[in-house]
């Protein structure tokens, strides 16, 4: 019999429709039930395409007999991760100051006022793995709440203190730096020097198992190599990204990037694809690549990837949320081989080649199967079979055709259809850092999801923006995240194609943001929205995870957008919450990446240029691919006085490039090579 989540449109939340579990969604009726029955609440928070909730749903879930304990003794409630990020926050937080560590599933026991008091993640069913089996952990909870209530409101009084006191927060001092947001050269090597010491330098990247691509810190590590000419730096980041595409994490037929890899060499992923990862993994290769384009195993991986999110994860003009790792109840089902599959399908001689270039052994690299990876560049594999490099490359693509048309008769991963505006943002700005690799067709075509993004999340008063899409409908008001990335997206798209109603759009969609999530007693941004429902606080989060900081994109955006349309009070905000942070930023580099290369630009100073006449859209392309920072730059064919940097600007006949730093313009440059030579001056 199907339970009240059968109602509800999230993928993973009707994953559980089905279970013996009486479930609800987050709401009024659970809340309220609890209060009237005086039971304690179970959250119980994953998304569809979690290993390990799965795992737990099938051991425990629909277990008639667990489920009868846990419909006697509490109010269960399913939460999706992705739809509701700001109840995820809370209640991690409350499993990882109770445990130093969290992940998903999250099962956090509440008060029936919503006051956690104990969580964690995964249980058995039997006890091992160092854990109590779950239904032993339903007893203890259920016995404690009643016969010990003392106990269990101290806890949840002692979390409380500490969640919602924003200690974290009101611990950040500015460390003894000058004030302003003036840094000097140290304070970038302080931070490099501490990142530096979790470099992987053997396989790249940072630390051990499990691996992460580190996409924020990377980021940031390429600026520092460019503008303090960091030859360090700049290996790290390539030997880590060549890394990424070369191993398991890269799905070498389909395309696309795996979320981590279980191992420190990047060979065994955790199979499943989030939309996000793959949208900063774009992001930092097309960065990368605008600097050093000669790196064609880059190329190739960024295109491909590309392809795949085209084909396997767009619907309707938006794209989907994920796809999972399991099929047939398999974890990597989908993507692993056996080595009979691969030599029936594979001559002799191809074979040997396809071996050598992806690691293929008879006896399976991996659990008796085979994960493609790649542990050399091409050249160095074709000469150990006496070929070109361009020529085994062909033959490989070649056979990987053949397997990829093969593997799309299994049985797939589902996916998760949700499509967020978040990750819809993230994704769009990382393609554009990449549009120098596009055709014209496929930046059409990346214009056109961009319209599409803009039509369906704005309610129809263009006053508030949709969380996420669900079969056509626009669900949820959104997060921060949700504008945030969303405005970076709209200030990347006009970097490429220079529609200046792109810079309004992002302006209106900030002075909406400042209203709902500004915080006049404190430099950052809340979360969530002052009106979402049930909230037992407003959290604000700083540090990058597996998505870069909110806060630290608006930082950007504010920033940029000051000076775009000359509003003081938002570089003001800006330099308030880099101020307010960066002892933190310097101390603690590998989760504040964003506010790392944020700050180089910042400390860069405020550069603006603005290009008017015929050639301005050429000469502005030829510009950025010079500079190692990116200034605030305008560019119109003619006099446009509505924006405050094309005020005045423009000579009939001419294209002139007009530079400013810090409140002082420059002389007009006539042409490319002599606006160059400028900036590399001032």
């Amino acid at each position: 019999m199907a339970n009240r989540l059968q109602f509800e449109s999230s993928p993973y939340l009707l994953q559980h429709a089905n279970n013996p579990v009486d479930w609800y969604p987050w709401g009024d009726e659970a809340l309220n039930l609890a209060k009237e029955k005086n039971l304690p609440i179970l959250v119980s928070i994953g998304y569809a395409t979690c290993h390990w909730c799965h795992v737990m749903e099938r051991e425990s879930f629909e277990d008639n007999e667990v489920a009868a304990f846990m419909n006697e003794h509490f109010v269960n409630i399913k939460v999706d991760r992705e739809e509701r990020p700001d109840l995820d926050q809370i209640y991690m937080n409350a499993c990882q100051i109770i445990n130093g560590s969290g992940g998903w599933p999250l099962n956090c026991f509440l008060l029936p006022d919503g006051r956690p008091f104990y969580a964690n993640t995964y249980f058995p069913p039997k006890s091992g793995y160092r854990r109590p089996s779950w239904r032993q952990v339903l007893e203890n909870i259920s016995r404690n709440f009643h016969e010990k209530p003392e106990v269990v409101q101290t806890q949840a009084e002692k979390l409380m203190e500490i969640i919602s006191g924003d200690s974290a927060l009101g611990s950040i001092k500015s460390g003894g730096l000058s004030s302003g947001t003036d840094l000097p050269r140290e304070y970038f090597d302080t931070a490099f020097d501490k990142m530096k010491l979790r470099f992987d330098r053997i396989y790249g990247g940072f630390g051990t198992a499990p691996k992460f691509p580190g996409t924020h810190s990377l980021t940031f590590l390429l600026r520092y190599g460019l503008q303090f000419s960091n030859e360090e730096a700049i290996s790290h980041v390539r030997k880590s990204i060549m890394a990424l595409v070369r191993g398991g994490i890269f799905d070498h037929l389909g395309g696309g990037f795996a979320r981590y890899t279980v191992d420190q060499a990047w060979v065994v992923p955790h199979f499943e694809k989030m939309l996000y990862d793959n949208g900063l993994i774009l992001g930092l290769i097309g960065t990368y690549l605008s600097y050093f384009p000669e790196e064609e195993e880059m190329v190739d991986a960024w295109k491909k990837t590309y392809t795949w999110l085209y084909r396997e994860m767009l619907g309707d003009q938006l794209f989907y949320s994920a796809i999972d790792a399991d099929s047939e109840g398999e974890e990597g089902r989908f993507y692993v081989w056996d080595y009979s599959e691969l030599t029936d399908n594979i001559s002799s001689e191809d074979q040997a080649k396809f071996d050598l270039v992806y690691n293929i052994k008879a006896e399976g690299n991996w659990e008796g199967k085979n994960i493609l990876n790649r542990i050399s560049a091409w050249e160095d594999i074709a000469r150990r079979v006496e070929l070109q490099g361009p020529e085994l490359r062909d033959s490989i693509e070649e056979i990987g055709d053949r397997l990829l048309a093969l593997r799309e008769k299994r049985i797939r991963p589902i996916t998760d259809d949700k499509q967020i505006l978040a990750w819809n943002g993230l994704l769009l700005s990382g393609i554009l850092k990449g549009a120098h690799l596009l055709t014209e067709e496929q930046l059409n075509q990346t214009r056109l999801l961009f319209e599409k993004v803009r039509e369906f999340f704005p309610n129809k008063d263009r006053t508030q923006l949709h969380r996420l899409v669900k079969e056509g409908s626009a669900k949820q008001v959104g997060f921060l995240e949700d504008f945030a990335f969303f405005i970076n997206a709209l200030l990347d798209a006009y970097e490429v194609f220079w529609d200046t109603e792109l810079l309004k759009e992002a302006k209106h969609w900030m002075e909406i943001a400042w209203d709902l999530f500004h915080d006049s007693e404190h430099p950052l941004f809340f979360f969530s929205q002052g009106d979402q429902a049930n909230l037992i606080h407003r959290a604000k989060e700083f540090e990058d995870g597996a998505l870069p900081s909110a806060n630290g994109v608006m930082a950007r955006s504010l920033y940029r957008l000051g000076l775009l349309f000359d509003k003081p009070e938002w570089r003001e905000k800006s330099e308030h919450m880099l101020e307010h942070l960066k002892s933190m930023i310097r101390d603690h580099p590998l989760s504040s990446g964003l506010w790392l290369d944020s700050a180089l630009h910042w400390n860069h100073g405020d550069v603006e240029i603005a290009i008017v006449g015929k050639e301005a859209v050429t000469w502005a392309k030829s510009i950025l691919r010079y500079l190692k920072l990116r200034p605030v730059i305008m560019v119109n064919t003619e006099r446009d006085d509505s924006f405050p940097l094309l005020e005045g600007r423009g000579v009939e006949g001419s294209t002139l490039i007009y530079i400013c730093k810090n409140y002082a313009c420059h002389k007009p440059a006539e042409n490319v090579k002599e606006a160059v030579q400028l900036l590399s001056h001032i």
